[in-house]
């Protein structure tokens, strides 16, 4: 997935970052992401998962 935003031009502007660090950075930020919203806090473990 591209990003096409200001930000994302600005970080290919004299070539410091290239296209495809971009593309791995932002792919490494969503996987992350994805682990805090699917991993259960101990709120929800201590409320619902515990006997």
């Amino acid at each position: 997935m591209r990003e096409t935003s200001a930000y994302h031009d600005f970080l290919l502007k004299g070539d410091v970052f290239s296209e495809d660090m971009i593309d791995a950075y932002l792919h490494l930020k969503r996987q992350e992401l994805h682990l805090a919203e699917t991993t259960t806090t101990a709120l929800e473990f201590q409320m619902y998962y515990s006997v």
